[in-house]
């Protein structure tokens, strides 16, 4: 690229006019002399030319910014959030959600704590529920959350639903969930037949499967 060179003529013009703000000065530099120079051309030959502008772009002592005694450009101190206001979203205890898994949550605590509701309406009925316990559907819809359609099983015994029982007819889930203590399922294999199944009751009277004589229960 051939090495720009500025005539008398341009640098007579530039002592003229170099405190101009420089996007301009660049402009009106080209424009005058029908040129494509660059701001940083401009500027360098500004500084070639040692024309100070007496601009540094930096405040100097003394100076007031244009803000000085406002309370904020927003207008924040009257719209920010005040202790005991609550957000526009706020949801009381009781209130229900669906989580994304397709479960109803129900708000049982402050400020944000949820539990799902199927096992809080467990826990009305027949208390704690114990370590290795699951409600299940009885319906396979998780949004029914009646005790009528709710049972407690163990997590061994859900897994043998999900993978031998789903597709059986909801009223005869309760009596298929807990298999005889014989080994149904050896080396791996599938289950060949079930050989028992039973409804085992809790003395409060809790549709469940057995959880005695168990490891890891409770």
């Amino acid at each position: 690229m051939a090495h720009f060179v500025y005539t008398p003529e341009m640098e007579g013009w530039m002592r003229q006019h170099y405190l101009l703000r420089l996007d301009k000065l660049t402009f009106a530099f080209n424009q005058q002399f029908n040129v494509t120079r660059s701001s940083e051309a401009i500027n360098a030959l500004r500084k070639r030319l040692k024309l100070k502008t007496g601009r540094s772009g930096c405040f100097v002592k003394g100076h007031s910014p244009a803000n000085k005694g406002t309370k904020g450009l927003t207008g924040s101190n009257s719209r920010s959030f005040k202790k005991n206001n609550r957000p526009h979203n706020y949801l009381a205890i009781g209130s229900e959600a669906v989580t994304k898994d397709g479960y109803i949550k129900i708000k049982v605590a402050e400020p944000n704590k949820w539990k799902l509701k199927h096992r809080v309406v467990w826990e009305q009925h027949y208390g704690q529920i114990p370590k290795g316990g699951v409600i299940k559907f009885i319906d396979d819809n998780k949004r029914n959350c009646v005790i009528e359609n709710l049972m407690l099983i163990s997590q061994q015994e859900n897994a043998v639903i999900n993978r031998y029982y789903a597709n059986a007819p909801a009223e005869y889930k309760p009596t298929t969930v807990h298999p005889s203590p014989v080994n149904l399922i050896k080396h791996n294999q599938k289950f060949s037949h079930v050989i028992t199944s039973m409804m085992v009751h809790p003395p409060n009277g809790a549709p469940s499967c057995n959880f005695g004589n168990r490891d890891n229960n409770y």
